[in-house]
Parts: C-alpha cells; structure tokens; sequence
C-alpha cells in the first residue's frame, strides 16, 4: 500500500533517522455496516536488529476511508515509535514532536518543564492546536 504525505511520510523520516532498514508495511481491512463501510488499518515495523521487537499499531478509530484509516495508524506508530526511541531522537529534527507512551491517553511534548524552554511552550500549544483539529475532523460526519 503505498501513501504519501502526511503522517506516513513523516514515520518514514524519523524511521530513517532511527536506521530502520525496512519502511513500514501498512495492512487496511473493510467492514461493512449496513449502506456504509468502515475501515481499520495497522502498521508493522520490522525490527533493526534481531534482539528488538516487532511493532504493529492499529488506527485508534474506524474510518470511512481507507486513507485516513492508514494516516491514523502511521500517527499511532509515529507518537509511540518516539516515545520508545526519545533518547536517540534529542539531536535530530524530531526533538520536540509529540509522543504517546503505550499506555498514556495524550500525546506530550518532552518531560521539560515550560518555564525552562519556551520552545517548549509554543510547541505544546501548538501540538494541543492540532490535537483538537484532528479529534473534531474525527467527530465531524464524512460528506
């Protein structure tokens, strides 16, 4: 399957960053549900070395379209492949992107109090900013 832009290009950016030597795989599955058909999508990263572990994320939501479906699980795997490789990030261009831990419900800038950084402080913001966009685009019936 192959999308660009958006999320996955940026997965394959930070993937590359990481030497990751295999890009993603994305795999999407449709359901029916009466007249409308709803899709589910993950994402496997293949390990860079034989001691890692293989990752799969699943999109968070059912979507109507197979795109949004796929750009959901790249950010899935994007904020939570950061939050396990957050050290080998510091000194490359994904410093200060969001993250998401397996278990945490929102996405969080770096464990830097704001009033140390005002980077920081913008970022946030601005993460919040798209956070909100992206759950309202969720909500919002597609057309």
């Amino acid at each position: 399957m192959d999308t660009l832009g958006g999320y996955n290009e940026h997965l394959c950016k930070m993937m590359s960053c990481l030497r990751y030597p295999i890009a993603p795989v994305y795999y999407a599955k449709k359901f029916e549900f009466g007249d409308r058909d709803k899709w589910e999508a993950s994402v496997r990263i293949q390990p860079r070395i034989a001691t890692e572990p293989e990752y799969l994320f699943r999109s968070r939501y059912c979507h109507d379209s197979m795109e949004s479906t796929v750009q959901d699980a790249a950010h899935e795997a994007f904020l939570r492949l950061h939050a396990q490789h957050r050290e080998e990030l510091k000194r490359t261009e994904f410093t200060h992107h969001p993250y998401r831990g397996e278990d945490d419900t929102f996405c969080t800038i770096r464990d830097t109090p704001c009033c140390f950084n005002p980077m920081v402080t913008c970022l946030a913001r601005l993460a919040k900013a798209a956070a909100d966009c992206y759950e309202v685009a969720l909500l919002e019936p597609s057309e």
